[in-house]
């Protein structure tokens, strides 16, 4: 991304987050109409530095992202949610972490619980593509510092939102 002559990484990252808040604004909530979603961890730094991504399975993006991973991270997500959202919610992937199965039975108790959706659910490929849109956006990012701004870029290239550029006037 900083690859254009002098683009600074930090500029680069203020950017991204800064379209990636106007553009979550200026649309209605991605956490209406929910029905399958999917949790996975993912690194974005050697080491176990992990940033926590929700999947809608139904739409094919990214609707939530943060920084950790763990019961706390999930609970965030799942406190975000109002109680018909929460309801709307019948089938929660991702892989065995026992994190998941306790966030699922404490918020969704009348939701099903699928393992790995990520790779083996239903063998939808366009999941599997999903998740590997996330890894390769995570190491196009690799220069930004901060990690909400690593997170606004997966939320513009994953997330589905509308970006819209000028065109110019004829």
């Amino acid at each position: 991304m900083s690859g254009f002559p002098h683009v600074a990484w930090r500029a680069a990252g203020d950017v991204a987050h800064r379209v990636a808040e106007r553009l979550k604004a200026s649309m209605p909530s991605p956490f209406d109409g929910l029905h399958t979603i999917g949790v996975d961890e993912t690194s974005y730094r050697k080491g176990h530095t992990c940033i926590t991504v929700v999947v809608d399975h139904e739409r094919h993006r990214v609707i939530w992202a943060h920084d950790g991973y763990g019961r706390d991270v999930f609970g965030l997500f799942l406190q975000t949610l109002t109680s018909e959202q929460r309801a709307s919610i019948r089938v929660v992937t991702g892989d065995g972490a026992r994190w998941i199965d306790s966030c699922v039975d404490q918020w969704h108790p009348n939701a099903e619980r699928v393992l790995d959706g990520f790779h083996i659910w239903i063998g939808n490929a366009r999941l599997e593509a999903s998740d590997n849109r996330i890894k390769v956006t995570i190491r196009m990012a690799c220069g930004f510092r901060h990690v909400g701004n690593l997170i606004a870029l997966v939320m513009l290239r994953c997330g589905g939102l509308d970006i819209r550029l000028p065109q110019p006037r004829t």
